[in-house]
């Protein structure tokens, strides 16, 4: 046998031992399926917790400035009552 015969040979077995089968491909979407499903599970935990966290916020905003009012009253009486 010719080297390039040889060669051409080896290239051939090499593809035919790693080239990908039917059954591979097919595990493989599968496998993209559960990791795409796992990704939307993911992401919708993520924006439960978004929503809650932003909810939490506006709360914090809203005792901030609820907290601030009787400070300001009291600041004020204390302006009047030093005049």
């Amino acid at each position: 046998m010719d080297r390039n015969m040889k060669d051409l040979v080896e290239t051939l077995n090499f593809i035919k031992n790693n080239m990908a089968t039917k059954s591979d491909i097919t595990d493989v979407t599968e496998d993209m399926a559960g990791i795409k499903q796992d990704v939307a599970d993911i992401k919708e935990t993520l924006d439960e917790h978004t929503r809650s966290l932003n909810i939490i916020t506006e709360d914090l905003k809203t005792n901030l400035d609820k907290r601030l009012q009787p400070e300001v009253r009291v600041t004020n009486l204390e302006k009047r009552v030093r005049i």
